[in-house]
């Protein structure tokens, strides 16, 4: 659920960036919802024009790069992979704690 949540940090900072207060296919062109309608964090990214802050700021902090990279990973299939350890589990949640603090202060 932690990359799910990072997802929709993603889609609402577009969201504003787009003046679109509620996001609903009769007030978002067809061809334009389908861009939202994409789970990858790194297209996400872009979407929410925050590419070019997060190179600047995973180049100055080397601990943000990585939790970047971990929760960057992610992947809707997630969900169905239950062979996933405890450790794993817990380091991919306090990356997803850090990227979204990143997220919070912009949105």
């Amino acid at each position: 659920m932690g990359g799910y949540a990072i997802e929709l940090a993603l889609k609402v900072i577009a969201c504003k960036k787009l003046n679109v207060e509620i996001f609903d296919k009769t007030v978002v062109p067809g061809h334009i919802a389908r861009a939202f309608m994409i789970h990858d964090l790194a297209d996400l990214i872009f979407l929410a024009g925050l590419s070019h802050d997060l190179k600047i700021l995973s180049s100055q902090e080397d601990e943000f790069a990585n939790n970047w990279s971990l929760v960057s990973d992610w992947s809707e299939q997630r969900r169905y992979d239950l062979r996933c350890d405890p450790q794993t589990a817990k380091n991919f949640l306090e990356s997803v704690k850090i990227v979204l603090s990143w997220l919070q202060k912009i949105w």
